[in-house]
């Protein structure tokens, strides 16, 4: 995988520590760092974007502190990003260190972020940030994460006592999960259909800069508002492009795009989709034991609410979870990815239910930003 390297530009911390921190004279032990960066790197769709693959994402500013053994931040600096392919940037120009700090890196930090200003492992852990003002995958907020283990504790150094230097390479990936759906597709029994709103449920709208999601938020059950639900607001919903033609019933937010949400990691993010216009095929004969023999109305009609002869004007699909999610839970760094949501005119309702009697599944991709697929599973 492609490496990134770190390119010094000022030292730009004052030294919080005089044993720990960096020092002009040489006590024994003490050691320069020379730290480069690595990790999985976002590689697939936007919104509203053409569906490229093998896109590299931007690496636009950088931030490394060196922790001390106390968890305080020892030093801190900005650095400029590079493609260079040399053996990394040299900390503080070449200042002192014990050996026993350890590396945290930031990228790409949201704009409420003042890197210089977190002064302790705590500081960094707690500050929050929204995921919904983190909109460009190609410049997806980082820090640090092991991807094999899990975590994004900060990374012990390696000091060559001979060579007064210590290496360190620190794998960073995305702060947070992001959840893409390609398109809604209708059953056999559905003619066609508009795509009034595509919502986000069970989601943690924040994420602090070690990657825990924070702020979860869970529609309630048969509620119709959506106030607070990340897609309702700052054109987050997004409608289809153009109306279905009869008979293909399958909806698109665009023919090479996506509906596409980044949300905090640690829930398992689901879909509700709100829709108008929707022509079903009646069933006229009901199909024998073996689902053979169903015939269906020539003509398309709207659907009825529930024990009335009323039509159904709009009507909503409710996600409950994937089939496939082996975690149960959205990992960080990780993009998810429903192809298509299919659904048929028994998984239609009123109101999006908490606890729908039928269940949809989709499938769903994940890659690596991260990517994997995933099967949704919906009333």
């Amino acid at each position: 995988m492609k490496k990134l390297f770190l390119i010094a530009a000022a030292a730009a911390m004052v030294m919080v520590s005089c044993d720990k921190g960096p020092g002009t004279g040489s006590s024994e032990g003490d050691t320069r760092v020379v730290v480069k960066i690595s990790g999985a790197q976002p590689s697939t769709r936007m919104v509203g974007g053409a569906a490229a693959s093998n896109l590299t994402p931007t690496l636009e500013t950088a931030y490394v502190y060196v922790i001390g053994t106390d968890d305080a931040v020892v030093f801190g600096e900005d650095l400029v990003v590079g493609d260079a392919t040399g053996a990394g940037h040299m900390i503080g120009d070449g200042m002192l260190f014990s050996p026993d700090v350890r590396i945290f890196i930031l990228g790409n930090w949201p704009s409420d972020v003042i890197p210089a200003n977190l002064n302790s492992l705590a500081d960094i852990e707690a500050k929050t940030s929204a995921v919904s003002n983190n909109v460009n995958y190609l410049k997806p907020a980082m820090s640090n994460y092991n991807t094999a283990t899990k975590s994004s504790a900060p990374v012990a150094i390696v000091a060559d006592v001979d060579a007064g230097t210590a290496t360190v390479t620190v794998p960073i990936s995305p702060l947070y999960s992001r959840l893409e759906l390609g398109q809604i597709k209708g059953g056999a029994h559905v003619v066609s259909f508009k795509v009034a709103g595509v919502y986000v449920n069970n989601y943690y709208s924040d994420f602090t800069m070690t990657g825990v999601g924070k702020n979860i938020y869970n529609h309630v059950d048969g509620s119709t508002d959506f106030t607070g639900v990340m897609g309702d607001t700052a054109g987050w919903v997004a409608p289809a492009s153009s109306p279905n033609t009869p008979d293909t019933a399958i909806a698109k937010p665009g023919a090479t795009s996506v509906w596409a949400y980044h949300v905090g990691a640690g829930s398992a993010a689901t879909f509700i989709i709100k829709m108008t216009d929707i022509l079903i095929l009646e069933v006229v004969k009901p199909a024998d034991e073996n689902g053979d023999g169903e015939e269906l109305a020539t003509v398309p009609t709207t659907p009825k609410k529930p024990g009335s002869t009323d039509d159904m004007t709009e009507a909503y699909i409710t996600v409950t979870g994937y089939s496939d999610l082996s975690t149960g839970v959205f990992e960080r760094g990780m993009i998810y990815t429903v192809t298509s949501l299919e659904f048929d005119h028994v998984q239609l309702a009123e109101t999006p239910p908490v606890d729908p009697l039928v269940t949809i599944e989709a499938k769903v991709t994940i890659n690596p930003w991260g990517t994997k697929t995933i099967t949704p599973e919906i009333p």
